[in-house]
């Protein structure tokens, strides 16, 4: 009889519901960071991706480890995304809370299992596009009653 083959057991690996408070800090923090990303050509579209920006780009680079831990390399990547789809450079404010979210995501990158970082990433992903989506129809929403209110006049 064949004994199963053991590829590896997570020692010492945190459970995911454990990191819940870490993942929402994350998504706050990249979440005010996108409020600073308003494209020089806004797109008709509400697609993931023209929402996500540089922020969607980051998170498939963190997941493949394309820096290894380094910090820096990614923050830089997504500066210069951001830079070249806007015109300018995000602000120090910005970019702080950006390397904070990069720093925390690395750090969890070695606290959970392969399978789990990837669920976090898609749980982080998906929470900053609700958030900035909402922000988004609220503006629409806003432009909207302030255009209703210019007619009345």
């Amino acid at each position: 009889m064949r004994k199963p083959i053991v590829i590896g057991e997570a020692q010492n690996k945190k459970d995911l519901q454990d990191l819940r408070t870490e993942a929402e800090e994350i998504q706050g923090n990249l979440y005010e960071y996108l409020r600073t990303y308003i494209p020089q050509e806004p797109s008709k579209s509400l697609s993931k991706s023209s929402v996500m920006g540089p922020v969607g780009k980051l998170l498939s680079q963190v997941l493949a480890k394309r820096f290894g831990n380094n910090v820096d390399p990614y923050v830089g990547f997504t500066v210069n995304i951001h830079r070249n789809m806007t015109g300018f450079l995000p602000s120090n404010e910005a970019i702080g809370k950006l390397r904070f979210a990069v720093q925390e995501l690395l750090n969890l990158s070695e606290q959970l299992t392969e399978r789990d970082f990837a669920k976090l990433i898609n749980l982080i992903d998906y929470g900053v596009y609700f958030k900035k989506c909402r922000d988004i129809a609220e503006r629409i929403e806003a432009k909207k009653v302030e255009e209703s209110e210019v007619k009345k006049e």
